[in-house]
């Protein structure tokens, strides 16, 4: 709503948006006017490998007849705009792209402003029309150019995103920067696909633990079902439900988006996301958990290099080694269980215990894990991605409470030298339950949600039980044992639905909405976010619907 009131909506156009005008599918076009032989149409690896199947039919017809099928099929004058086309022209947005060959758009558009939108196919036009307010972008060519190639083929889409590379550089960065509603598509186009991955990868390499803003990606759809919102969502997309319209003389599917696109408008002008909004709530919850653990990263990440250098020698730098472990602050670091380094297999090099029982714990180690960490899935993890992050929750050795890793990775080189990673248990970092508590206060009805990746709470959300100190390492001061026991969390985290709706919900890139029933009365909206890139989110809920009989 707020893109759509700043002008920085962009809306993303497949082959669905002209459907219900009568344009013949790729489907059809395959088995009634390229002549493809039925081996190739039937053939399992090439059902949805559109680009292979074009470059049969354009060894089999011969490109020009190929480009004359398409151009007679997407170039008619008698075909007319559906309702989708002047609803989405009406908009008045600065920028649209669609990989349609076909006119509609256009049409739509002139009918509606009295004027032309600007058509930028290739980087020519790119260059052309940079100082214009209003543009479409046609990626795969427009059918109203009888001069230009409209792209079908594996080798022309090989060709065409190479040699107009500036015009996708600059659909990366509108997409990068604006959120982008794509409608009307499938998502088996590969070079589709490859873009939005190009997106999230670009993000992905950005943000490296920093605040920047994730792409806002969303995809229209009309399976209301868990399997296909989940599915967009592992792609990197929010799923955007529109219902069906079910009057006789309207095509279901067209009424539906344009439904959607009407409340859209109404929802944006009376400001409803001012009402329903939990945005500022959700900041409450994740901005000082990040902060702290941003900063527990970057207390481990200043020693990593000259550890890197110590671990080289043989034997290893022990002297220097120390002298680095001494100089982390380790409170910042979170290091209330414990600062520990391990090398390329898991062997224990190097420990700091603070107020813990050094003794005791060495011992436990030993007898627990034979002086190896290797087999713990923080460290597998480590050495396979190469990258800081926070583990999920894991049940200590020592005093049984829940407990997180804040790891880095020791690597020069590419070479995997070993891990640096901070034991803690929440309780004894308070944040999370301040923030838990910060954002009850702020409004009635809300709920927050801490969760690792495999859908673990890290404390109770709504007070069921309260951090206690543990029976076992009696030596120690109450400080450093004091926390939630992991069998408990882990109980109550697989008890509330919510947690559990929670914890199956795929969050694309950064954030996501989510509105889901738990019975017949009650109606839950979410909105969720992930801890950065460091593999935790934060979720705050509030009840939508509650009806009693």
């Amino acid at each position: 709503m707020k893109a759509l009131r700043e002008e920085k909506l962009i809306f993303f156009m497949g082959a669905g948006t002209s459907a219900a005008a009568g344009l013949p599918t790729w489907r059809k076009l395959l088995e009634e006017r390229f002549g493809i032989p039925t081996e190739f149409l039937h053939d399992e690896n090439l059902k949805n490998d559109n680009l292979t199947l074009g470059e049969i039919a354009s060894r089999l017809i011969g490109r020009e007849q190929l480009q004359s099928i398409l151009r007679a099929a997407y170039d008619r004058s008698s075909d007319l705009p559906t309702a989708v086309h002047f609803c989405l022209a009406a908009l008045e947005l600065p920028v649209y792209i669609t990989t349609n060959y076909d006119t509609l758009f256009e049409k739509a558009w002139r009918k509606t402003h009295g004027k032309d939108i600007s058509i930028i196919c290739n980087a020519s036009d790119a260059k052309k029309y940079a100082a214009d307010s209003y543009k479409l972008f046609k990626i795969h060519g427009s059918a109203g150019r009888v001069d230009e190639l409209l792209v079908l083929t594996r080798s022309e889409y090989r060709r065409h995103y190479r040699v107009n590379s500036a015009i996708f550089d600059e659909i990366r960065t509108l997409i990068q920067t604006r959120p982008t509603v794509f409608t009307g598509f499938s998502h088996t186009d590969p070079e589709i696909g490859r873009l939005i991955d190009d997106v999230i990868f670009h993000y992905e390499q950005r943000a490296s633990g920093k605040l920047d803003p994730s792409p806002d990606l969303f995809n229209i759809q009309f399976e209301n079902d868990y399997v296909t919102t989940e599915r967009f969502a592992a792609k990197g997309m929010v799923s955007l439900n529109v219902r069906l319209v079910t009057r006789p003389d309207v095509d279901p599917r067209t009424g539906g988006v344009c439904e959607s696109i009407a409340e859209l408008v109404d929802a944006t002008y009376s400001r409803m996301d001012d009402v329903t909004s939990v945005d500022d709530e959700l900041g409450i919850l994740l901005d000082p958990i990040r902060k702290d653990l941003d900063r527990a990263i970057d207390q481990l990440k200043k020693v990593v290099a000259e550890i890197a250098t110590a671990l080289k020698g043989n034997p290893f730098d022990m002297g220097a080694i120390a002298a680095k472990l001494d100089s982390i602050d380790r409170s910042a670091a979170l290091a209330t269980q414990g600062l520990y380094l391990v090398d390329s297999v898991g062997d224990l090099i190097d420990w700091r215990y603070d107020l813990l029982d050094g003794l005791a714990r060495e011992e436990e180690i030993r007898r627990t894990l034979k002086n190896n960490f290797g087999t713990r899935p923080y460290f597998q993890a480590s050495k396979s991605f190469r990258r800081p992050f926070v583990s999920d929750f894991f049940k200590s050795v020592f005093n049984e409470h829940a407990t997180f890793a804040i790891c880095v990775p020791i690597t020069e080189n590419d070479n995997f030298m070993g891990l640096l990673f901070s034991a803690c248990q929440i309780g004894q970092w308070d944040t999370p339950i301040k923030a838990i508590d910060d954002v009850r206060r702020t409004k009635d009805a809300l709920g927050a949600y801490i969760l690792d990746n495999q859908g673990m709470v890290a404390a109770p959300p709504n007070k069921e039980f309260l951090a206690k100190i543990s029976p076992l390492c009696t030596s120690e001061p109450d400080s450093v044992r004091i926390g939630f026991n992991y069998t408990e969390l882990k109980i109550l985290s697989r008890k509330d639905r919510i947690v559990s709706r929670l914890a199956e919900n795929i969050v694309p890139v950064q954030n996501d909405d989510d509105v889901f029933s738990l019975d017949k009365e009650l109606e839950i909206y979410a909105r969720i976010a992930n801890v950065g890139d460091l593999g935790w989110r934060c979720a705050v809920t509030r009840t939508i619907r509650f009806t009693t009989a």
